[in-house]
């Protein structure tokens, strides 16, 4: 991960069924990283509790863009994607 998060061609980072995850947030990437765009998907409660917990403890992040979404549905995921500024097109970690 590190050596991604090092590398300037990455601009985004797309984190599948986010869950409880917080590396965006342990690694202080709103701030190491200012330049990237960190999109989470996961269930609406799941995205609501951690923004919550983790804006109280960290603050807001311009680069962090939860999207609620089902997996299951692709084209209603990628339109929430898009809506939340993702770029297709863009180098993008998965």
């Amino acid at each position: 991960m590190n050596k991604v998060l090092n590398s300037t061609r990455i601009v985004q980072f797309l984190i599948l069924g986010a869950g409880s995850d917080t590396i965006y947030w342990r690694l202080n990437l709103s701030k190491k990283r200012p330049d990237i765009k960190w999109f989470e998907i996961d269930f609406e409660k799941n995205l609501n509790y951690k923004q919550s917990v983790l804006e109280k403890e960290y603050g807001k992040s311009e680069g962090y863009f939860p999207v609620p979404a089902d997996l299951r549905n692709i084209p209603e995921m990628e339109k929430k994607l898009i809506a939340k500024g993702f770029d297709l097109q863009k180098p993008t970690f998965v």
